[in-house]
């Protein structure tokens, strides 16, 4: 495809994997460069190229240093539990709470 190719927002959505309403979004707010033809709006395929180039997600992602952190270790599935089930109440002689019916 052509870097010039002008592209409308069914297309920018296709490529995009968003709806319409979010290309119209980034259009108002200026994130995303395009012109109005009509009633529709048409994009440059450079100027959407330059939209991902200026994304904040990587420029968070490698502040934060996420590759960079080693993974938590996984279990070996043999980590002791507590045999027979869980307990509700804080003594296993403790009584249940009377149960009073909501006024409606």
């Amino acid at each position: 495809m052509a870097e010039d190719e002008i592209l409308n927002v069914a297309q920018v959505c296709a490529a995009m994997g968003v709806t319409p309403q979010t290309v119209r979004s980034w259009l108002r707010s200026g994130k995303l460069k395009g012109r109005r033809v009509g009633k529709g709006f048409r994009i440059m395929r450079s100027d959407l190229m330059a939209m991902l180039e200026q994304a904040p997600s990587a420029q968070r992602d490698l502040e934060r240093g996420l590759w960079d952190r080693p993974a938590a270790p996984l279990g070996t599935g043999r980590e002791t539990r507590v045999a027979g089930p869980a307990q509700v109440w804080s003594r296993p002689d403790a009584p249940s709470p009377r149960l009073v019916p909501r006024g409606d």
